[in-house]
């Protein structure tokens, strides 16, 4: 009977057969439950127990597809083991490893083991603990999930689980993979000229010098030692595709690659008007008296609007103060951002127009002295008639005081002002450390960097007298110290 069950079992070696398929198979065609059958039934099952307690066979469970069952799981499946056979390892820890190394590279979710395999929560994760504290499994996540995959110890799990190159701890590493388009791009341009120079007069042979392969990209990433890492083939192409999609180089369909040179086109400013697209400019006749006519033209009239607003940012004089390179993080804990961010800023500017001196954190103070500066400059080059000048003063303030104050007070102090010189003053403040949180008995404690932003010519004492009356204090009172230690 064990030979017969092992023969029929080598006959479907992936998908295995159920006991009542084997029932079948073995001759057990009757359903009366007549002596003879219940007797096939019973040497049936001594030798399948027989077989599974040799390690000849396993058992696993046998998933339904979607649709045909209501769980998504069936019965159990009979097959002769596969794979590795463990050392002083119960049966349950023998399966389950069965499971993970049959995976391979693609690793195991932790519910296909489950279903697989029959065994509850409980003794699955006792199962795996056991195998992973005899490191002959691993557990790891899935780049952008939190799915928990399970793969043999002395595997490299496959590119589409970890994401490959370019991904670190699960998330895509996207400064190193800007770093490396810049370093292609850059390198692809530099053949592209040698090309040009080389050919000079010979457009064709220009073009077909300037086309480089993958693998010479590839190899003069190592070459050069800009990378720590071995790249390869396929990852540089991964990056050169995402130039091509950028418009940065060109690709051909043998995987050869050569960088486009941009050029700066410069409309006239006759293209836009919208007398060369109207469908009635011939019946079109200046005068007042007409019909159609440029005067009453609403269509001229939002081009000139539009015209006009394009020379009103370029008039204003670049601002005085240093502007970042990267925007600070600001948000509002119940507004998405982009919009929690100018909520914030507006806050901060309406506090220190109307405070005109701000204890602030020094990245909040850094990000709001620039539109203050801003704000400032339009109210003084523009003017209280300006409706642009009008619109922004309405939205970035508030309460209407604060409005009136710019134009009554802060316009006013800062109009003589030369062009080169700002209107705030931002101070550095020593670094605080304040507890943030208290989990339990830990206490949690962060640095913060605290700033001053205030106007020019407020009303507060000045902040370098404020300095060198704290170091005369400071000072005066060590002297102090020393006098009553020498007493």
């Amino acid at each position: 009977m064990e030979q017969q069950i092992v023969r029929l079992l080598g006959e479907h070696p992936e998908e295995g057969l159920s006991n009542a398929q084997l029932l079948q198979a073995v001759g057990d065609d009757s359903a009366d439950g007549t002596d003879a059958s219940s007797s096939v039934t019973e040497q049936l099952g001594a030798a399948i127990n027989r077989l599974l307690a040799q390690g000849t066979i396993e058992m696993l469970r046998e998933t339904v597809p979607t649709g045909e069952g209501a769980g998504g799981a069936g019965g159990f499946i009979l097959r002769l083991k596969r794979g590795s056979q463990l050392n002083n390892a119960s049966p349950e820890e023998q399966l389950v490893f069965s499971i993970i190394e049959e995976s391979q590279r693609m690793g195991v979710w932790i519910r296909d083991i489950r279903e697989r395999s029959g065994l509850n929560e409980v003794q699955l994760r006792r199962v795996l603990k056991a195998l992973e504290q005899r490191k002959l499994v691993r557990s790891i996540k899935a780049a952008g999930t939190t799915k928990k995959t399970y793969i043999l110890s002395g595997l490299e799990a496959d590119d589409t689980l970890t994401g490959g190159t370019f991904y670190s701890d699960q998330q895509l590493d996207s400064e190193f993979v800007q770093t490396l388009l810049h370093v292609c791009v850059n390198w692809l341009l530099q053949r592209r000229r040698a090309a040009e120079e080389k050919h000079p007069g010979d457009p064709y042979a220009q073009r077909e010098a300037s086309f480089v392969e993958s693998d010479e990209v590839a190899r003069y990433i190592h070459e050069k030692g800009l990378c720590r890492i071995q790249l390869g083939v396929a990852d540089v192409e991964s990056v050169l595709d995402i130039a091509v999609l950028d418009g940065k180089i060109e690709k051909r369909l043998n995987h050869t690659y050569r960088a486009i040179r941009k050029q700066q086109l410069h409309p006239s400013p006759l293209a836009s008007v919208p007398c060369l697209q109207c469908p009635v400019s011939a019946e079109c006749t200046p005068g007042t008296g007409h019909l159609i006519s440029p005067e009453n033209c609403e269509y001229f009239r939002l081009h000139f609007d539009l015209m006009s607003t394009h020379r009103l940012l370029p008039s204003l004089p670049r601002l005085k103060v240093p502007i970042g390179h990267r925007p600070q993080r600001l948000k509002l804990p119940y507004i998405p951002n982009p919009r929690g961010h100018l909520e914030l800023v507006r806050k901060l500017v309406n506090r220190v127009i109307r405070e005109e001196r701000c204890e602030l954190k020094y990245n909040r103070a850094e990000e709001c002295r620039q539109y203050v500066e801003r704000l400032i400059q339009i109210g003084i080059y523009r003017g209280p008639n300006c409706a642009y000048t009008a619109e922004m003063f309405q939205w970035w303030f508030i309460e209407q005081d604060l409005v009136d104050k710019m134009w009554s007070i802060l316009v006013p102090r800062f109009s003589h002002y030369p062009i080169d010189q700002s209107y705030t003053e931002i101070y550095r403040l020593p670094t605080i450390r304040l507890k943030s949180k208290v989990n339990k008995e830990t206490e949690f404690w962060s640095r913060y960097s605290i700033a001053v932003l205030e106007l020019k010519e407020n009303p507060f004492p000045p902040m370098d007298d404020l300095e060198k009356l704290r170091k005369k204090n400071l000072v005066d009172y060590v002297e102090k110290e020393l006098l009553r230690t020498e007493e």
